[in-house]
């Protein structure tokens, strides 16, 4: 906008009829015609220089236009400004709602995700402690029944402990029955003629119990001289019996053996042995004999089977077993009319071999290699074995129940 004093000069200079003279490069005549009115109305004529008129109009109308240009461009710029800045404005607005909206979209879906993983792993974390529990538990019931072994097991070692101990001191006891039978027998033989004397008097248990009446090892002679020790018990049904199988304690080992061992005879006649099928045959040779078997539990029961007619056959019959009738408490599982077998002399009628599959050691099987097996592995506590493994007499304890003690022996009648 232009200053009002500005329009007035320029309204004046333009409608006020004056003239100039023509001007040339800013050299305008230095006056002009302006016609003026007497106070009797008569036309006058004046002429008036606007020469300095002029140039001070110039000048102030440039500087009028100066300052209405930059006026009307400041107020152009900031216009355009307050324009761009609103629609910057907007759009930085908008843009903001824009990342805002999806900042908290992306928020709202973390969140959702977040919620839903604290979730499962909160169900997780309970099925966890559930199993960590129950483990807990599992494991106080295992540590208990561990606890509750280790003390029966315990137990049973002092029990075995006790019982070894036992059969030590029984042992000694023997070899001191030992030592006072044979000087007993020394005592007797001193007083003995000659050998063919003694083969008379002594054949075998039977004929020792005639001035003997202790249990012991006594010197026998079946066949004559030399002869050989036996173990005579003289406490059991009338004494006079002739042991050629004991067993108790599972020291010697009785399953494994073969054929010869079986034949000569193994261990000491005072504790754990096997006389020899040589021997019993020799015995069983001399008259009418009778077999009785003793068997004794890991509770402390006993019983017996008893057998008449006895026979027991040579090497070429294979040590074959007869006998004529039973009688006792034990039950007859004792096979009849059988040949002796052992892992290297299959000799049962068993497809296989009864001494190699059963465990049930050298012995007379029947045809299913049942019933009995007193050679078989000696089982501390009487189980633990597989079916008819162990000193086994069906009759009595069945097949899974492994004898403390068995005695075989035979008697002259």
């Amino acid at each position: 906008m232009l200053h009002g004093c500005t329009l007035v000069l320029i309204s004046i200079f333009l409608n006020g009829n004056a003239r100039a003279d023509s001007c040339e490069n800013d050299n305008c005549s230095a006056s002009i015609d302006i016609p003026l009115i007497s106070k009797l109305n008569a036309p006058l004529k004046a002429e008036l220089d606007i020469t300095s008129l002029t140039k001070q109009l110039k000048e102030l109308i440039q500087k009028e236009v100066k300052v209405a240009v930059s006026i009307e461009m400041k107020d152009l710029l900031e216009n355009i400004l307050d324009k761009k800045m609103q629609t910057a404005v907007d759009s930085l607005g908008k843009s903001y709602n824009l990342i805002m909206s999806t900042f908290m979209q992306k928020i709202e879906d973390g969140t959702a995700q977040i919620e839903e993983s604290v979730a499962v792993l909160y169900n997780k974390t309970v099925a966890f402690d559930r199993k960590l529990t129950e483990l807990e538990v599992n494991t106080e019931k295992k540590n208990t029944f561990m606890m509750s072994k280790q003390n029966i097991l315990a137990s049973d070692i002092n029990s075995l402990t006790a019982m070894d101990n036992k059969l030590v001191g029984e042992i000694e006891q023997m070899k001191e029955k030992q030592k006072l039978t044979e000087s007993k027998m020394s005592l007797i033989e001193s007083k003995v003629i000659s050998s063919t004397e003694i083969g008379n008097i002594m054949k075998d248990c039977n004929d020792v119990h005639r001035t003997m009446h202790e249990s012991g090892v006594y010197h026998i002679y079946p066949g004559g001289t030399p002869g050989y020790k036996v173990y005579c018990d003289m406490d059991t049904d009338g004494g006079g019996w002739t042991v050629f199988q004991y067993r108790s304690g599972g020291l010697v080992s009785f399953h494994e053996r073969r054929w010869e061992d079986y034949k000569n005879g193994f261990g000491e006649v005072s504790a754990e042995h096997w006389l020899g099928n040589e021997r019993v045959h020799q015995l069983t040779g001399l008259g009418n004999n009778v077999l009785r078997i003793y068997l004794e539990d890991w509770d402390g029961n006993s019983s017996y089977a008893v057998f008449s007619n006895f026979s027991f056959g040579d090497e070429s019959s294979n040590y074959t077993l007869s006998y004529g009738t039973y009688r006792g408490t034990a039950g007859n599982s004792l096979a009849n009319n059988e040949q002796f077998a052992t892992v290297d002399r299959d000799n049962d009628k068993y497809p296989g071999s009864c001494t190699r599959n059963s465990r049930g050691g050298p012995w007379w099987y029947r045809n299913h290699c049942g019933y009995s097996g007193l050679n078989g592995e000696y089982v501390k506590g009487g189980r633990g074995l597989k079916r008819a493994h162990g000193i086994i007499w069906e009759g009595w304890k069945g097949f899974e129940y492994s004898m403390k003690v068995s005695k075989m022996m035979i008697r002259k009648i």
